[in-house]
């Protein structure tokens, strides 16, 4: 996890790095991405037209808007950084709880199943997708305390035979 561009870390998954993550998540090996490491899973990027990311999810990852609105009518600022509730939908996400942001693009996968945490901010939007042995996040699990801890402790104790 950490701050990264969407051009970058696809360039680097397409000179061997990729290949290797695609046949350990196609050898059964348990993937759990983070911020970047969830929008590389997907086609594609406004972010960085042209590059491709892994096409594990169908679908693309989206800016924004930065006439973004609250429900009082106050402006959204972009990047969205802080505390934001997600509504979960998975055996690793399976209630709603409190958990650390820091970006300025979302994912919108084109199968709405993939999709098991769903947070707003100003409309809602893709916050966890799961598919076979990947879990990804948009959120920080690691800056996001107790909330954050447990998603990796599930995540670690899930028997994935």
């Amino acid at each position: 996890p950490g701050q990264g561009a969407f051009r970058d870390c696809a360039a680097a998954f397409h000179t061997g790095l990729g290949e290797t993550v695609a046949e350990a998540i196609d050898g059964g090996t348990p993937y759990f991405g983070i911020c970047l490491g969830m929008q590389v899973l997907f086609e594609s990027s406004e972010e960085a037209p042209g590059a491709q990311g892994l096409g594990f999810f169908q679908g693309a990852v989206r800016r924004f808007a930065s006439d973004r609105v609250d429900a009082s009518g106050g402006r959204l600022k972009v990047p969205h950084m802080g505390w934001n509730r997600v509504e979960g939908r998975h055996a690793l996400l399976p209630a709603e709880d409190w958990f650390y942001f820091v970006h300025s693009y979302y994912c919108a996968p084109t199968d709405p199943s993939w999709t098991v945490g769903v947070a707003h901010y100003g409309d809602p939007f893709c916050a966890a997708v799961a598919k076979d042995r990947v879990f990804a996040c948009q959120f920080h699990p690691e800056k996001s305390q107790d909330a954050g801890q447990d998603v990796i402790r599930r995540f670690l104790e899930t028997p994935w035979s």
